[in-house]
């Protein structure tokens, strides 16, 4: 039986194992996933927009990787969130780029709430 894809699938680098290719295929985006939670704080925010550090606090995940989740689903072959061209400064001092939920990543969400 052949495996679907999912178009949540995370890229690989060349250099991964083949099990880390292999998960990464069958990865789903569940509503309690990292994932998930990261698309819904986007998904509340609305136009406005988040800097990654304010989507990892109101995910409850800034003791986890929350940043690679971001650029995953930002990742144009993912496309859930996108970037607004605005920066703000983040509580770490630095200037952050604010990303906004995407029209995919809004049907996406509202999929799941049906």
């Amino acid at each position: 039986m052949e495996q679907q894809l999912s178009m949540f699938t995370p890229p690989s680098r060349k250099w991964d194992r083949s099990t880390s290719k292999t998960a990464g295929a069958v990865c789903q985006m569940r509503a309690t996933s990292q994932r998930m939670r990261l698309l819904m704080a986007f998904f509340d925010a609305g136009e406005d927009g988040l800097t990654a550090y304010e989507a990892g606090e109101r995910a409850g995940l800034l003791h986890a990787c929350y940043w690679k989740r971001i650029s995953e689903m930002a990742d144009p072959r993912i496309g859930l969130i996108e970037d607004t061209g605005a920066n703000r400064l983040a509580p770490t001092g630095e200037h952050q780029m604010v990303r906004r939920i995407s029209e995919l990543g809004r049907q996406e969400v509202e999929r799941r709430q049906a």
